[in-house]
């Protein structure tokens, strides 16, 4: 959908259709760049004002986090907001945070991109969610450019079976995610192996082959 000619103005009209004729929550994801920084206030009055003519008493949920530089959105970096913009943009949430005019409407997040890439491994935690693309391919994260199977190919009970609950804890899996520590880094990850999903991934099937087999990064 991105790219198309009018679509900003289908989104306002989705928001509008959900604030107004459904009962649905809404959950917002705002993704800066260079020439969108300073939109986020004139953005969150935007949302506040359409909150209070629908008369619902829940507030939006409004996700930020910092522009990923992977897959396509590497040819593009001239788009990547200054440290200075970032600061600009933390501040002013911040700020939205405790204004009386804007705290009773909305849920605000700053998201952290390293942070499961982090805690996952170190905490062995339960793989309790999946992405699947729209081929059928399954992946462990939507940043590290690894898929570890295919729907089309095995069932994804079978892949339950064959311990993807625990693939963090698979070596291959935490040899790259040790890797990435800062955003940066993350793009390093992207230039050893692939864009990723731009057809270049590292495919290791959790049931054919083996995420336990390191040589396989020695190899890039």
């Amino acid at each position: 959908m991105r790219g198309f000619p009018g679509l900003y103005d289908r989104v306002l009209d989705a928001i509008d259709i959900t604030l107004n004729e459904t009962s649905l929550h809404l959950s917002i994801a705002f993704c800066p760049t260079s020439f969108n920084v300073d939109d986020f206030k004139p953005v969150c009055t935007m949302l506040r004002d359409k909150l209070k003519s629908s008369s619902r008493t829940d507030r939006i949920d409004l996700r930020v986090q910092p522009l990923m530089l992977l897959g396509r959105a590497r040819k593009n970096r001239t788009i990547r907001p200054s440290n200075n913009q970032y600061r600009r943009l933390v501040n002013t949430i911040n700020d939205l945070r405790y204004d009386p005019g804007y705290r009773g409407y909305f849920m605000f997040e700053w998201g952290d991109p390293i942070d499961h890439l982090v805690r996952f491994p170190q905490l062995q935690m339960q793989f309790d969610q999946v992405a699947i693309h729209a081929n059928g391919d399954i992946v462990v994260s939507p940043y590290i450019p690894l898929i570890i199977g295919n729907v089309r190919k095995h069932s994804l009970q079978e892949y339950y079976d064959a311990g993807m609950a625990t693939v963090w804890d698979k070596p291959v899996i935490t040899a790259l995610a040790n890797r990435m520590h800062s955003i940066d880094e993350m793009e390093e990850i992207s230039s050893l192996i692939a864009d990723i999903n731009m057809d270049g991934d590292l495919y290791i099937d959790l049931i054919d082959d083996d995420l336990g087999d390191l040589s396989v990064l020695s190899q890039l």
